[in-house]
């Protein structure tokens, strides 16, 4: 059995040229967390989610070890004021250009090893030999299935 045989085709994708105010907008109505920016050719360039777009409204002074011994963090307005100023900036300033792809005709035991081996996603993106967007597969989509591949 192989990656195409069991990747979720129906995603939901951002096009590069849109811009942060559209990606809040769209993790505000989508139960997902994670979306995948595509360009004009439908080649898969990086992701977004809730945590980066949040990131930028953070200032860049604020870190961890600042947070460990600050009484509290950057004051909510400042916050969403920073994000009211992105939200006309495009999304590729806030992608997320380290995602892990796998091709549609590698076998699922590939697809195993790579989501048991990477430690920061539960899913991989499905790209063809052109690196175009194809489908996702994730931890829990290999779970479901695990029947129907153990029978191939």
């Amino acid at each position: 059995m192989l990656a195409a045989d069991i990747m979720t085709t129906k995603l939901i994708s951002i096009p590069e040229a849109a811009s942060v105010q559209e990606a809040i907008t769209l993790c505000k109505s989508s139960p997902l967390h994670d979306f995948p920016i595509i360009n004009e050719a439908g080649v898969l360039i990086g992701e977004v989610s809730p945590h980066s777009i949040l990131r930028i409204a953070v200032p860049s002074y604020a870190n961890d070890q600042l947070f460990a011994v600050m009484k509290s963090g950057p004051d909510v307005h400042a916050i969403y004021d920073r994000l009211q100023t992105m939200a006309n900036h495009p999304i590729t300033e806030v992608i997320n250009p380290n995602i892990y792809t796998i091709k549609s005709s590698a076998p699922v035991s590939a697809v195993v090893a790579m989501l048991t081996h990477i430690s920061d996603t539960q899913h991989l993106y499905v790209v063809d030999e052109n690196n175009k967007l194809e489908g996702m597969i994730s931890a829990r989509d290999i779970l479901c299935r695990l029947p129907e591949i153990k029978e191939t």
